[in-house]
């Protein structure tokens, strides 16, 4: 079976696992977590600045202002594609499957560099944040096995 890590994301944390073997059992890696996704718009800016402007990542249409929460979560997408970079360069796994909230997953792959992104063999619209190891491999054991 190919080195596989699982990710399973949202706007504020993120774990990352490794496949133990083709039934589904999966071992936690690391957890990342961003607060800052987790506070209200309001509570991420100041009185004279409401909005921020797209700092240079890319959205469907150049100079788009877009809310505080989505630039918090576009960090932490940054954050989390760092970390799986690092990981492919030190050839800690040779695909990834990734489970994320619906409005984040998007993001996170938009966030991966070329060649991380291509060992993205699955990816799954869904928040699995909060399900235990036991449950997750469950859920995404015929995702796994695909790779075996």
């Amino acid at each position: 079976m190919k080195k596989t890590w699982v990710v399973v994301a949202n706007a504020s944390t993120a774990k990352i696992y490794q496949a133990l073997n083709a039934k589904g059992e999966l071992a936690l890696i690391t957890t990342l977590s961003h607060p800052e996704s987790r506070l209200r718009n309001q509570d991420l800016v100041t009185d004279k600045q409401k909005e921020h402007h797209n700092g240079g990542a890319a959205t469907p249409h150049d100079g788009e202002r877009i809310s505080p929460k989505a630039v918090e979560a576009q960090r932490f997408a940054h954050e989390i594609a760092a970390y799986l970079k690092e990981g492919r360069v030190q050839q800690q796994f040779e695909r990834l499957i990734v489970a994320a909230a619906p409005q984040f997953k998007g993001v996170l792959i938009a966030a991966l560099d070329a060649a991380t992104a291509k060992l993205v063999e699955k990816s799954i619209d869904k928040d699995y944040t909060q399900e235990d190891e036991r449950t997750l491999g469950e859920r995404l054991a015929e995702s796994i096995r695909y790779a075996a």
